[in-house]
C-alpha cells in the first residue's frame, strides 16, 4: 500500500504530501533509463511502537520465556508509540528495468548466490530465504541507497544518522522503488533540505557524485574482490570505508548486509553494473 500511494503523481493529504517531478525536466537523458519516476516527498509521518524485545540467540527457537519481552498488557489494548514528521525522496526504479538489467548479466545472479552460500550459518538465514533479500537487484538498490544516503549528508545538510531508507522489492508484485527519508523528534525533521536534492538542478549531480564514489574504496583491491566479507560474509565489495552507513541508517537486519557496489559500477565482458553509463 505504502508503494502504490508513492507511486501517484501528486497525494495531498494530512500526513502525506508529494509529488512527482517529470523526467523530461532532467537534462541528463539516462535518467529515464535508470528510474521509471522521481518524487519529492514534502511531508511524511512514521510511527514507532514499542512491541517487545528479546536476548539474540545463535537460534530463535532456543530462546527461553524469561528471555522475551511483551509489551502487550492483558488488561489495555495499546502500545507506548511516538509519532514524527519528516520529509523525504522516492526513487521507482521500474521492476521492468532491473528485470531486463538481469537478464542481460546473468553473472550478477552468482554474485547474489555466493552472498547467499555465505550466510547459510546465520541464525537468520531461514528467514532472508522467504524474502527477497539475496535477490540481485534487491542486493543493488540497497547498494545504491546507501551510496546516496553518503552523498546525501555530504550534501543536504542532514547528518547520515538523520537519514533512513526503506526499500520497496517483490518480483510477484512488481516493485522496486526506495525512499530515502527524515524523521527526526526536533525541528530538523522538516527543514526542506531533503527534499530539494530531487530536484533536476540538484539530482543530476548528486547522482553523478554518488555513483562515482563508489567506485573505488581506499580498501581496493581487497574490498571489490572480496568473496564475502561483514558479518558472515554478507557483503561482497561492501565495508566501512565505501558502503557502510551508521545502524541507525540502514533497513536491514542485521544491520549494513547485503551489499555490493560492483552491481552498480562493474565493467567487465559478463557483467555490467546498473549505473555504468551514467
Amino acid at each position: 500500500k505504502e508503494y502504490l500511494t508513492l507511486i501517484q503523481d501528486k497525494v495531498d493529504d494530512d500526513d502525506f504530501i508529494a509529488s512527482k517531478i517529470s523526467l523530461n525536466s532532467y537534462k541528463n537523458e539516462n535518467i529515464s533509463n535508470f528510474f521509471s519516476s522521481l518524487h519529492q516527498v514534502k511531508k511524511v509521518k512514521t510511527a514507532t511502537a514499542l512491541l517487545g524485545f528479546e536476548r539474540q540467540a545463535e537460534s530463535l527457537s532456543s530462546v527461553s520465556p524469561e528471555e522475551k519481552f511483551n509489551a502487550a498488557r492483558e488488561l489495555v489494548d495499546f502500545l507506548p508509540c511516538i509519532e514524527v514528521t519528516g520529509e523525504g525522496i522516492f526513487i521507482d526504479f521500474g521492476y521492468e528495468k532491473i528485470s531486463s538489467w538481469l537478464d542481460e548479466n546473468p553473472y550478477f545472479l552468482e554474485r547474489a548466490s555466493l552472498i547467499k552460500s555465505n550466510a547459510k550459518n546465520t541464525f537468520l538465514f531461514e528467514k532472508l530465504s522467504k524474502s527477497e533479500s539475496f535477490d540481485p537487484g534487491y542486493v543493488m538498490i540497497h547498494s545504491f541507497s546507501h551510496s546516496l544516503m553518503n552523498q546525501l549528508a555530504a550534501e543536504c545538510g542532514y547528518g547520515i544518522t538523520e537519514l533512513l531508507e526503506r526499500i520497496y522489492y517483490s518480483k510477484e508484485k512488481k516493485m522496486a522503488g526506495l525512499l530515502i527519508y527524515t524523521a527526526s523528534a526536533d525541528s530538523s525533521g522538516s527543514l526542506g533540505g531533503l527534499v530539494r536534492m530531487i530536484k533536476p538542478e540538484l539530482f543530476e549531480n548528486l547522482l553523478h557524485n554518488a555513483i562515482e564514489n563508489s567506485r573505488f574504496c581506499s580498501n581496493d583491491p581487497i574490498c571489490s574482490d572480496s568473496k564475502g566479507q561483514a558479518l558472515n560474509g554478507m557483503n561482497l565489495a561492501g565495508c566501512h570505508a565505501c558502503l557502510m552507513v551508521p545502524d541507525l541508517a540502514c533497513c536491514s537486519f542485521p544491520k549494513n548486509i547485503l551489499l555490493d557496489r560492483n552491481l552498480l559500477t562493474e565493467d567487465s565482458e559478463n557483467a555490467k553494473g546498473y549505473f555504468l553509463n551514467i
